[in-house]
């Protein structure tokens, strides 16, 4: 069967193969973050790409979602060591770093060697068309050069 292969709204590859399900796979391995530059300036964030795959014979169309979490930056060390430190991540002294949003959470970490900050969310939302219950992750540098960030960082180091 030939499958027509959408992404983002845009026709990009017909494919002989031998089900819909089998052209979706394709077309959701063949998604690349490489194709979708850096959309804001303090730092990159998850995006999510539309794909579909549509029957040339049946008029049948079937889609899905990739998630595209952005590249972790390089830390100042071999690896990035992520805590949730009370001071500067906030949140409930019990479970800090974390808060209740909508029906999941915001998960704030920062990097013990770099102070590069994670923030996760387990309840994201597409802004292109308001789906929810998605994931995402961004990372940013706010912390670096904050004068209690680098006070806790130097304890860290020497402990």
């Amino acid at each position: 069967m030939i499958f027509t292969l959408i992404e983002d709204g845009n026709e990009y590859e017909t494919v002989d193969l031998d089900c819909i399900a089998d052209a979706l796979s394709h077309a959701v391995t063949n998604v690349d973050r490489a194709n979708y530059p850096a959309m804001d300036d303090a730092g990159e964030t998850t995006l999510y790409v539309k794909v579909e795959a549509r029957c040339a014979e049946t008029g049948r169309t079937a889609g899905e979602t990739v998630t595209l979490h952005p590249d972790e930056p390089e830390c100042s060390r071999a690896a990035h060591s992520w805590c949730s430190p009370h001071v500067l991540v906030g949140g409930d002294e019990s479970n800090p770093g974390v808060r209740g949003h909508g029906g999941g959470v915001l998960i704030h970490t920062v990097c013990r060697h770099c102070l590069v900050s994670r923030r996760r969310d387990t309840w994201a939302q597409n802004p292109e068309d308001g789906e929810q219950g998605l994931e995402s992750i961004s990372y940013d540098t706010d912390l670096q050069g904050d004068p209690d960030a680098e006070k806790w960082a130097g304890s860290r180091t020497q402990a």
